[in-house]
């Protein structure tokens, strides 16, 4: 009997902390349940929220924009033109100008060896100077000015637009006269110039890098550059060929123009740049140890007398 009584009990503990168990459980569920209806229902307010405000932005940015836009009319026409050409011609100098002088710099520090100093005094104070005024992070700076100025530049230019009657412009006829261009969009309204701070950064750390700055700063551009280029593919290349620019026309077509190119090849020197003036940092206490040694090398010969 006793047995008995002891496995019944048992049986009724074991079915209340089941019991028990199955409303914790049911419990928890509600409440995650409702946690997480609150959270949606928050998220929602809070988009509702900042819609007005984020369209009001956007309605100050284009009566700017609108203001603005005719007064700017002829430069922005003449930069169009040109926009192509310059940022192939950064792309091209900034490259070739990082290999010339990064060799250049490493050729000197090679030939400033102890045998050459001993043997020609002159000759090594000349390598000297030459390696002073060659060097390849002033070389790298100024390319990264060069390109944080295009960036600057190429906000305010057109970065898309609509090409109506495109079909019919094929040949010959496409070349001496292109199809019209409408509905075009300044660059720097499709990411709310956003990027203007950042080539102001890019130059600023450029100057840095001039005074004497170190590995992080060429890192710093570098990666502005990334931003840049990421702004350019991921934010404004689905903008500028979205279809829905071009429904209120007729056999038209949404193009690129110089705008999105020289901001893309803007972002893409400032990359190179970075990586320029990251190579010609690492040499930078070689260039500060050789000093002393050019010193004890003047004062070789009167030691020898």
């Amino acid at each position: 009997m006793r047995e008995q009584r002891i496995r019944s009990a048992s049986a009724k503990l074991l079915k209340r902390a089941e019991n028990a168990g199955h409303l914790l459980a049911a419990t928890t569920s509600k409440a995650i349940g409702v946690a997480d209806g609150w959270i949606r229902k928050r998220v929602i307010q809070l988009k509702q929220r900042s819609a007005p405000a984020r369209e009001r932005v956007e309605a100050v940015v284009d009566l700017v924009v609108r203001k603005i836009r005719p007064l700017t009319r002829p430069l922005r026409a003449f930069l169009a033109r040109i926009a192509p050409f310059v940022s192939r011609l950064v792309l091209l100098v900034a490259a070739v100008i990082g290999w010339v002088l990064s060799s250049i710099a490493s050729t000197i520090e090679w030939t400033r060896g102890a045998a050459i100093e001993r043997v020609i005094p002159a000759a090594g104070r000349g390598t000297g100077l030459a390696s002073a005024a060659i060097d390849p992070v002033r070389a790298g700076a100024f390319s990264c000015l060069v390109a944080a100025g295009l960036l600057i530049g190429s906000q305010f230019l057109d970065y898309r637009g609509v090409a109506v009657g495109a079909p019919l412009y094929q040949g010959q006829i496409a070349v001496d006269a292109p199809a019209p261009v409408t509905a075009t969009a300044v660059t720097g309204t499709a990411h709310l110039w956003l990027l203007i701070p950042v080539a102001i950064g890019a130059g600023v750390l450029a100057v840095g890098m001039l005074r004497g700055g170190g590995r992080n700063l060429a890192i710093a551009i570098a990666a502005l550059g990334l931003v840049t280029v990421a702004v350019a593919l991921v934010v404004d290349l689905p903008k500028a060929l979205d279809p829905v620019n071009a429904l209120p026309y007729s056999d038209a077509t949404t193009r690129l123009l110089g705008g999105f190119w020289a901001q893309l090849s803007a972002g893409i020197a400032l990359v190179v740049s970075g990586g320029v003036l990251l190579r010609g940092n690492r040499g930078g206490s070689s260039r500060r140890t050789v000093k002393p040694a050019a010193r004890t090398v003047d004062l070789a010969p009167a030691g020898g007398n």
